[in-house]
């Protein structure tokens, strides 16, 4: 994953930070904390894409400003909770074969009117007694069955060709499984939970493609929400269930659909800055990266110290002195004899070419 991230945004910084669901309760009814939460589902067959990231450009304005970034209502929504407010998303992303591939062209030759082969023996055996009665039935009301065959493309209308052109550019790309569950946390004097749901299907339906397929909360079996008979003991159980598949990861619930890497990328990336302007949604303040490769380099003169044998001088009672100095390659430095008040001046002559070099 850090290669994968690098690679595209070489100025990222990856850092490991604690489960941001420790510390909260994992047990309803609680006395501080309240929840509302969700799973999302797909609202027609999974082998039907969403609106994806290609829809949303346009072809006006500045290059930057043309991509118009869905992630936008999100950040926005997030920066308006409060202290004592948390909005979590999970996406959960699972390998898959390639089987639903073979759904896709099952899905393509019934817009078509093709026959499509069906499995299992129970399933051939009633599809051949309803046949059998259908032709008995002609007979006998001396009508003859009309033969059907399949349409062409240029028989079909714009919205089956449309349906037929989206499934097959779907199944052409790496398909995932995929399960998406969302889960607001608030303090009791503090919930407000018209604003966030309303904010959130609101930030889900931009993904909606009315004659393919759109994202939808699931209602009827995972979302906190009852009604009828024995409602506050369904509350708890669908509380409690949901949070505990949330911090687990779980794949419990709703069986996970298919989607493509278009459709997760669509759905989840980095927001662009010069599209996504939430008031209280920052960036991390620094980052650690390496001095850049055009950087230019001076090699730096260096203090090096004397060795205590280079300068020696001899007092009047033949005892040797030495004074250690440090100097710089550059510059001038002293050594003072300690038997007498004059000093030598020595000059560094490093480097520098003879004085009577001939020059042409």
């Amino acid at each position: 994953m850090e290669s994968a991230v690098y690679s595209q945004y070489p100025d990222a910084e990856i850092s490991e930070i604690d489960d941001y669901v420790t510390g909260m309760p994992t047990k309803f009814p609680d006395d501080e904390w309240d929840i509302w939460g969700a799973e999302f589902i797909q609202g027609a067959p999974e082998v039907y894409p969403i609106k994806m990231y290609q829809e949303f450009e346009h072809k006006f304005g500045e290059l930057e400003t043309q991509f118009k970034d869905p992630m936008a209502s999100l950040m926005d929504l997030c920066s308006s909770l409060n202290e004592g407010e948390q909005l979590w998303i999970q996406f959960i992303v699972i390998p898959t074969g390639f089987d639903w591939i073979k759904e896709s062209d099952k899905e393509v030759d019934k817009i078509l009117g093709k026959a499509v082969k069906q499995e299992g023996w129970l399933t051939r055996f009633v599809t051949w007694l309803g046949e059998i009665s259908e032709y008995l039935f002609a007979i006998w009301k001396d009508v003859k069955p009309v033969e059907t065959r399949p349409l062409s493309m240029m028989e079909l209308t714009p919205k089956k060709k449309k349906q037929i052109e989206a499934i097959q550019m779907k199944s052409a790309k790496l398909g995932f499984g995929f399960k998406m569950r969302v889960v607001y946390i608030a303090k009791k004097e503090l919930i407000n939970r018209s604003k966030v749901v309303s904010g959130l299907v609101g930030w889900v339906k931009q993904f909606a493609a009315l004659d393919l397929n759109n994202l939808k909360p699931d209602m009827s079996l995972t979302a906190t929400k009852t009604a009828y008979f024995s409602k506050d003991s369904r509350m708890v159980i669908k509380k409690n269930s949901l949070m505990q598949n949330y911090m687990h990861r779980s794949g419990l619930g709703r069986p996970a659909g298919i989607m493509n890497i278009e459709e997760l990328a669509t759905l989840w990336h980095f927001p662009l800055e010069s599209n996504v302007k939430a008031p209280f949604i920052q960036k991390a303040p620094g980052r650690k990266a390496d001095a850049p490769s055009s950087l230019p380099i001076f090699e730096e003169t260096t203090t090096k110290s004397l060795p205590p044998d280079i300068f020696r001088n001899l007092d009047s009672g033949n005892k040797e002195t030495v004074q250690k100095t440090e100097i710089n390659d550059n510059d001038l430095f002293w050594v003072e004899d300690s038997g007498s008040s004059s000093a030598q001046k020595i000059e560094n002559k490093k480097n520098e070419p003879p004085a009577g070099l001939p020059f042409v």
